[in-house]
């Protein structure tokens, strides 16, 4: 973070959370490993969150919308991107959760249209330096965000 510029204080208050459960995690599911998320964000929103009640908030931040998801191609990928190469990183997929994710019948639905124009899988590759507290930001929390970076896998976005 501080080689991003990043002020001190911010790169030092930030709370990553890293879950690597191998008994919970090896070939989940995106839909199951939402679910996981889903509890974990409600938890975590209401302790860290002391404006939220009963989890009722208008504003809910991307930190308890989306996951950064790291499988076995992603550390494929990042293991063999070109050091010398700013512009190869590697890359990490970016999962979103929202409460229609969790719908299975709404997630098949957008699956049987993902191959349109405005199909969407609902998880994006995005480039591994993304990372941090000034893409969470951008990304915000309404869908038109989400939409306004949406890239369909195997593409990637940089930002």
């Amino acid at each position: 973070m501080v080689e991003r510029k990043f002020p001190h204080e911010v790169a030092n208050g930030l709370e990553w959370t890293f879950v690597s459960d191998q008994s919970l995690f090896d070939s989940a599911s995106r839909d199951q490993l939402r679910q996981h998320f889903r509890a974990w964000s409600i938890e975590a929103e209401k302790s860290e969150q002391p404006r939220v009640v009963d989890g009722k908030e208008y504003y809910v931040a991307s930190r308890y919308q989306y996951f950064i998801q790291v499988d076995e191609e992603v550390l494929r990928a990042t293991v063999d991107a070109d050091p010398c190469n700013d512009s190869d990183c590697g890359w990490v997929n970016l999962v979103r959760c929202w409460d229609q994710d969790l719908d299975s019948y709404w997630r098949e639905e957008a699956r049987e249209h993902v191959d349109q124009e405005d199909g969407d899988e609902g998880w994006m590759r995005i480039a591994g330096d993304m990372v941090g507290p000034d893409f969470y930001e951008a990304i915000g929390a309404s869908s038109e965000y989400w939409y306004a970076f949406y890239t369909p896998p195997p593409g990637l976005k940089d930002y």
